[in-house]
């Protein structure tokens, strides 16, 4: 009731439940999927497929809070462990909160289907079905609060946060990486090679934690006993490593970075840009240091750029999926509609990770306008730079038409600086804390996400709209001129939104600085 005090706090929650209502409907149309998959399973002879369902089942569990950790629920349980209760009713809160997760949730959706499934084709199979999915939950539930402590753990520290960037990149890209060379090998009819690498993964399949389900479930009674327990010993083990990781925590564990003692302190001079003040290069300088301790951005920025390698440099599906790829006007196009897809992170919550530092904007002698100026020089300078690198390299290796070359440079700068336009208001209206050592800490608040989702849309019709006529009206250089007067209406429309977002910063200072001052965060 007390966070409903602050304006723009009940457009929040409006898009919250559009949010997830939204999630709710994904919930239930994959659990169709998921229904009809285990029923084909179960009709015709396929099995393996089952234990395909329960391996996704598990993979998407454990790691879909980790990859999409700014959807699940913002609580830490370090502010939890510091009001009086008891540990074991501590450590069921936290079981309960980590089965309380979008992707927990969704999970237990599918396997709900899949008992549906059964219980329609092999009722007998039901009662047991019932209870080894109710181990499966319990194990799943377990294992992602044992992985979410060691990541948050790594997370405390600036050295495990930079160890966690090559983790954090590995699991984005492995789908992809399958993806890409599952097809490529494909075409060439080199996918039987593989079959003796699924052949000795068999016997590991068998004894991890779905495998293990599966056999309980499917093998005959007498073969039942030692998948089971095999399944309740990896339940017994999630469960003392959770309760030795709870108690930890709840005795109040801190962890601290070591700082190495030097004799000599040696103090840089601090960046000058050409044309640019004194005042906003350091602005610029410090955004600089701060985006190298966050590993989360630095993944987001990095992973376009890797996924654009694979499609470009791939072979047979890879390219097939991205016809474009053969231009470097295509390349230039996908790869910009991609970068500006990662504009929000940063744009839209600009003051997300000063956190007590913003009151220190307000009492330096210097206007509010400039340093969100600055910020957004330094944030939008490395989507241009990377931009501007990438189109180097396509148009040096790829066959160029220059007209549409420029055409896609100009109109990406052009929403480049209309999103970082939108993104200050919202910066204003909606601020979020950002808490660099939390997992589970979104970059944007919810209010901010579904307008940059809006913003986003709109330039898209707008985009398709222009197309369609320049093809339509036979006016190859319409696009060009929509692009010239697009980045103009761009320029106005930041200077304007610029005035606006200084005004209201000032109106609610009280309101904005509490909210990033504040001990615990909010949706």
């Amino acid at each position: 009731m007390n966070s409903f005090r602050r304006p723009g706090r009940e457009v929040e929650v409006i898009v919250q439940v559009l949010g997830t209502v939204l999630m709710g409907g994904f919930a239930l149309l994959t659990s169709t999927g998921f229904f009809f998959g285990a029923t084909a399973a179960l009709n015709q002879g396929i099995p393996w497929l089952m234990n395909v369902l329960l391996w996704v089942v598990f993979v998407i569990w454990q790691f879909g809070p980790v990859l999409f950790e700014g959807y699940s629920p913002g609580l830490s349980f370090r502010e939890v462990a510091r009001y009086p209760i008891r540990f074991p009713v501590y450590s069921f809160l936290n079981c309960l909160y980590g089965l309380s997760d979008p992707v927990a949730i969704t999970c237990v959706v599918w396997l709900f289907a899949m008992w549906l499934a059964i219980m329609m084709q092999k009722p007998a199979w039901a009662p047991l079905a019932a209870v080894l999915f109710l181990i499966f939950i319990v194990l799943n539930v377990l294992c992602n609060r044992v992985i979410i402590g060691l990541l948050e753990r790594f997370q405390s520290t600036r050295r495990g946060r930079e160890m966690m960037i090559v983790i954090f990149l590995i699991l984005m890209l492995i789908p992809q990486l399958f993806q890409f060379v599952g097809r490529d090998l494909e075409r060439a009819g080199k996918l039987g090679r593989l079959k003796p690498i699924l052949t000795a993964l068999l016997p590991v399949n068998r004894v991890s934690p779905p495998g293990a389900t599966f056999e309980t479930l499917t093998l005959s009674a007498s073969e039942k006993l030692m998948p089971l327990a095999i399944l309740l010993a990896y339940t017994a083990i999630a469960l003392l490593l959770f309760l030795r990781q709870s108690r930890k925590v709840y005795q109040g564990e801190i962890y601290a970075e070591g700082y190495a003692a030097r004799r000599e302190l040696k103090v840089d001079p601090g960046w000058s840009l050409p044309g640019i003040d004194l005042t906003i290069s350091a602005i610029v300088e410090k955004e600089m240091r701060y985006l190298r301790q966050n590993l989360r951005m630095l993944v987001a920025l990095a992973y376009p750029a890797i996924i654009l390698i694979f499609i470009v440099f791939g072979r047979g599906g890879a390219r097939q999926m991205f016809p474009l790829a053969h231009s470097a006007s295509g390349v230039l196009c996908g790869f910009g509609a991609i970068m500006l897809l990662g504009v929000p992170n940063m744009a839209y919550n600009i003051f997300g990770f000063d956190n007590e530092g913003f009151g220190r904007w307000l009492l330096a002698p210097l206007p509010l306008r400039k340093v969100i100026f600055g910020k957004n020089l330094a944030h939008a300078s490395i989507f241009a730079g990377m931009y501007l690198l990438v189109g180097m390299i396509v148009c040096a290796a790829l066959k160029v038409a220059w007209v549409s070359v420029i055409t896609i440079t100009i109109a990406f700068f052009a929403i480049l600086v209309l999103q970082f336009a939108v993104g200050n208001v919202c910066s204003a209206q909606w601020p979020k804390k950002v808490e660099l050592t939390r997992m589970n800490s979104r970059f944007v608040s919810t209010a901010g996400v579904y307008t940059s989702l809006l913003v986003s849309l709109v330039i898209g019709v707008i985009c398709a709209l222009v197309m369609a006529a320049s093809k339509f009206l036979e006016l190859d250089a319409l696009p060009l001129l929509a692009s010239v007067i697009g980045a103009a209406i761009a320029l106005l429309v930041y200077h304007l939104l610029l005035n606006r977002t200084v005004h209201h910063v000032y109106e609610h200072l009280e309101n904005i600085e509490r909210i990033l001052s504040s001990l615990t965060t909010t949706a």
